[in-house]
Order: structure tokens, then sequence, then C-alpha cells
């Protein structure tokens, strides 16, 4: 028996006497080298993990799909300027190009007052009638008392070059139109007024070319009254003449010259002169 055992290759005897260790619980965590996995071909990826890649991928693209909106829409990133044909949807902050708002037809808001807006109208509409000399420098020069209600008259001075100057009108609610308007000038005459020098005078004061002749009336103070009474193409009744005052006025100038307008808002527009007493019958030869 014993000659048996040492017939017994050595290396036989050595594989024998090796333990053999135990199989892993985990498999899968073992190592494989190279030589053992002949093939080259790796474990397969857990399901796991392929779908966390997907998700970061899509939290990566949506990051910087907004994050470039916002760079173009405050155009630091002009990406719809520069791929208008693909991104030109993309919304962009417009930025102030300083051109004014009335080269863009835009319409603001008035903050200027009612008095102010008819200081306004009155200066630009006096220019139109009377002449230079009489003409308030500017709006601002024209101080206006207002009447209590906007129907009411309220009256108007300025400084000009010949002195200080005066009128009564009353505006619309906005102040934008003169709807009715008196300009009243001392005149040192003691002349007795008539129609030929109602004519010479008014040219003095009013750049108006009158449109009808000048006709003259004794008021019921037995002063004289004269004056040319019309209505322009677009419907607004004017009137320019020359009144005495009363008969032994104290008045050092007795004579004043007037014109008149009433616009169709005006409560006066029916009138057919500038003196009450005379509007229903106008003044007529």
């Amino acid at each position: 028996m014993l000659d048996s055992y040492v017939l017994i290759p050595y290396h036989k005897i050595m594989d024998n006497q090796i333990p053999t260790p135990p199989p892993s619980e985990n498999p899968a965590s073992s190592p494989i080298s190279s030589s053992d996995n002949p093939g080259g071909k790796h474990s397969p990826v857990p399901n796991g993990t392929g779908k966390g890649l997907f998700l970061e991928v899509i939290f990566v693209a949506v990051f910087l799909a907004i994050l470039f909106g916002v760079l173009n829409y405050f155009n630091i990133l002009k990406l719809s300027k520069l791929f208008p044909n693909q991104l030109g949807f993309l919304p962009r902050r417009e930025i102030p190009t300083g051109t004014s708002q009335q080269d863009n037809n835009t319409t603001i808001p008035s903050t200027v007052s009612p008095s102010d807006q008819a200081k306004q109208a009155l200066a630009s509409l006096l220019l139109t009638i009377i002449t230079p000399s009489f003409v308030p420098k500017s709006p601002s020069d024209i101080t206006v008392f207002q009447g209590k209600t906007a129907r009411e008259e309220s009256r108007a001075s300025w400084e000009a070059r010949d002195g200080n100057q005066s009128a009564r009108f009353i505006s619309s609610t906005d102040g934008k139109q003169i709807i009715q308007l008196y300009i009243l000038f001392d005149y040192n005459s003691n002349a007795s007024v008539s129609a030929d020098l109602t004519k010479e005078t008014v040219s003095q004061f009013f750049s108006l070319v009158p449109k009808e002749p000048f006709s003259c009336k004794l008021l019921s103070s037995k002063a004289n009254y004269c004056e040319s009474f019309w209505e322009e193409p677009n419907g607004t009744k004017r009137g320019i003449g020359m009144h005495e005052y009363k008969p032994f006025s104290s008045r050092t100038n007795k004579t004043t010259v007037f014109f008149c307008q009433f616009k169709k808002d005006s409560k006066s527009y029916s009138w057919k002169s500038c003196a009450s007493e005379f509007s229903q019958t106008g003044v007529t030869p």
C-alpha cells in the first residue's frame, strides 16, 4: 500500500491537499479577469443606471434652453437676431431708441390744466386777430381770472408793447377752444363815432379785414355805436367796431374799439351783433 502511495504523482497529491474555496454568495460581485472572460464581454448595466442618465440629459437641455431664452430676452445674447429663421419667434425686450412720442404718432395723456390750455388757445387766437403791438409776448404773460363755472366769462389781461391789454372769454370745458371772445381797447378821441372813423380806426388795432360794411345806431344811452358783423365760412360769427361811452362821461377816453367772436357752442351764437342791445335786430343802416 505504501508503494501505491509513493507511485502517485506529486502534483496529484498536492491537488488533493489544497482546500476548495467555498462558493461565493454574490457571484456578480466577484472580479472577473480578462483571462476568465476570454470573449471580452462585460456584465450588462442595470436598467436603473440608464434611466437616471437620460433624466440628467433632459435636465441639462431644459436648463440650457431657459438660460439662452433669458439671455436672448434681455438682449445679452441675441439669438433671435443671429438666427431669425430658426429662433426668430423668441421674445425680446424692446430697447428705448430715444424717439419722441410725437414722432411715433402716439397720444399721451395731457397734464396741462384747463386754465393753462385756455391761455395757449387764447394766445394763438390773438395772433390772428390783433396787430403785433397788442399781442402778448407769450402765453405765460397772460393772467386769467376764471369764472365760477366753465360757462361763465373769464377775464384775461396781459402786458403788450403798447401797454396793458385785456379781454373777456369763455372757453370749452377742457380749455382747448375759445368759444366766445370780447376784446376791448380804449381809444383817445373826442370825435363823434361814425362809420368812416370806425373803418379807419379799427385797422390800427385789428389785423382782420371786416367782411361787411360798417353800420351805426344809437344806443339807449344816446351814444353812437358802429360795427361790421359777419359769419365766417366755418360758421363762426365775428364783429368789429367802435362805440362811445355815455355822454358827459368822466372817462378821459370816451371811445372804445372792440371785437367779438361767437362759435357754434356759444350761448350768444344766435346774436346778430356784438351788443346785447342789438342782438336780435343787428345794426342795420
